[in-house]
């Protein structure tokens, strides 16, 4: 059986972020690290807008 792999995407909402992962990314710093440093996420797929990154629970 043959099964396809999807790798993971640097997913930033900015070009500033973009950029930034990228930079990071020639020093041969992890997509983790850099993803981090650079507001980005590693993701399957890209969701827009990025408010879906930031899930978070509301205090009630």
């Amino acid at each position: 059986i043959q099964q396809a792999q999807v790798e993971a995407k640097s997913c930033c909402c900015s070009t500033s972020g973009r950029n930034c992962y990228n930079a990071c990314r020639v020093t041969g710093a992890s997509r983790k690290t850099c993803a981090s440093l650079c507001g980005c996420k590693i993701l399957d797929k890209c969701v827009r807008p990025c408010d879906r990154f930031n899930l978070y629970q509301e205090a009630g």
